[in-house]
């Protein structure tokens, strides 16, 4: 861990997992947060206009063949509350890669180019996504479980068309100009290589603060308050639908434990769902879900379960469901149901630690919020001794009907 005088952050890991690869990602706060709730959309065409656009030096073509021979990735993510530039090279390019992302994080260009080309294709993403009801529900479910928030919801095509380079200026320069920076560095590359290259880049940049300011009411986030249930239209086959259910979950750091029992019991919720709905009642579809809490907005998180169900199987899956919630929430599972839901876990997170993309997300904000340090070393520890009587406590306290939300996609 390093940090240099300029307030940048430095996290390095040497890894010999893939041969010759290096990921960069550079951190800086803003994301979905930052962004204007009065108009949707800005999430879906940034990212794309942002690196279209080029720098002020070079267009994004000309760009990428300044360096023949030589390798450097460029993108730009959104999280809840910090903006990601990002890229893979080769060991030999670190310092180039580096030079590429702080020239876009010093000297970007905003040509509308990118953005006009995204527009155009805009009707195009509509109509493929309506095609099938996971498509729809994939489109949707963000903003359902944010409550409508602009930030999060689907944006239509009037929307997409109403964006100009002035919105993505608005949404990110902030950022740019007042954000405080953390870089990570994960793979092929000796640890003071990358030290030495983020000081000739980052590290050289002007101060940057310590904190940034959010607008009034950015943290104003929240899932449905009240119960409801939502039915939305595909454009596909009559013979396919898609149902899920969410309920509303914890934050990441209220209770760390907490949020690893509800992602046991979410994988729980799937494997009754496989044996009721599959097993026992002859469907053919297998059940999806996830348990996600947030790192950055206290008390906000959900549960998601769904299956894609034949047309006329909807609404026993609800009633299924129903079941399976009071079962969860009403007495601890067996010890082998709860070893079925435990070992997928666990052996993804050991396989996960042999890779790159794994580290360089464990450690991409361990200096911005020393907490995540703790979650790495206990991670393994807690999804192997988390009990059923703590998967049931979690059930029961947030399977939560009054605020649960139905979801329909049905045939048009």
């Amino acid at each position: 861990l390093v940090r240099f005088q300029n307030g940048v952050k430095l996290n390095v890991k040497s890894t010999a997992f893939e041969k010759d690869k290096v990921s960069v990602i550079v951190r800086f706060a803003g994301g979905y947060l930052a962004l204007p709730k009065a108009k949707r959309g800005v999430a879906w065409a940034l990212p794309f206009a942002y690196v279209e656009g080029g720098l002020g030096k070079l267009e994004i073509g000309e760009l990428e063949q300044t360096e023949p021979g030589h390798f450097a990735g460029i993108n730009l993510d959104l999280d809840e509350d910090v903006f990601q530039l990002s890229g893979d090279t080769v060991e030999r390019d670190v310092l180039l890669q580096l030079r590429v992302l702080a020239a876009f994080f010093t000297d970007p260009a905003y040509r509308p180019d990118g953005l006009r080309r995204l527009q155009s294709a805009g009707d195009g993403q509509l109509r493929e996504q309506s095609a099938a009801p996971m498509g729809v529900l994939a489109r949707e479910i963000p903003g359902i479980v944010h409550d409508n928030d602009p930030r999060w919801a689907a944006a239509s095509l009037d929307d997409m068309r109403a964006l100009t380079m002035e919105d993505i200026k608005a949404a990110i320069v902030p950022s740019l100009k007042g954000a405080p920076v953390e870089v990570t560095i994960v793979g092929h590359v000796k640890v003071e290589d990358a030290i030495n290259a983020t000081a000739q880049t980052f590290g050289a940049l002007p101060p940057r603060p310590a904190a940034f300011n959010l607008p009034d009411g950015a943290r104003d986030v929240r899932f449905p308050v009240k119960r409801r249930a939502i039915e939305l239209r595909h454009n596909g086959r009559e013979d396919q639908t898609a149902v899920a259910v969410a309920f509303p979950g914890p934050d990441v750091f209220s209770d760390v434990r907490r949020e690893r029992a509800l992602a046991i019991m979410s994988e729980i919720l799937q494997l009754r769902l496989l044996d009721e709905v599959r097993e026992k009642q002859g469907g053919t579809y297998v059940p999806f879900g996830t348990a996600y809490s947030s790192q950055a907005l206290k008390g906000y998180g959900y549960i998601l379960a769904g299956v894609e169900p034949k047309p006329d199987a909807v609404d026993q899956f609800f009633t299924t469901l129903d079941e399976i919630v009071l079962e969860l929430a009403s007495a601890p599972v067996s010890k082998d149901l709860l070893e079925r839901a435990r070992k997928p876990v666990l052996y993804q997170h050991y396989a996960s630690e042999s890779t790159n993309a794994y580290w360089i997300g464990a450690l991409q904000d361990i200096q911005s919020d020393p907490r995540n340090l703790d979650r790495v070393r206990t991670v393994m520890d807690d999804y192997a001794t988390i009990t059923a009587e703590e998967v049931a406590a979690a059930a029961k306290a947030f399977l939560d009907n009054k605020r649960r939300v139905d979801i329909r996609v049905l045939p048009k």
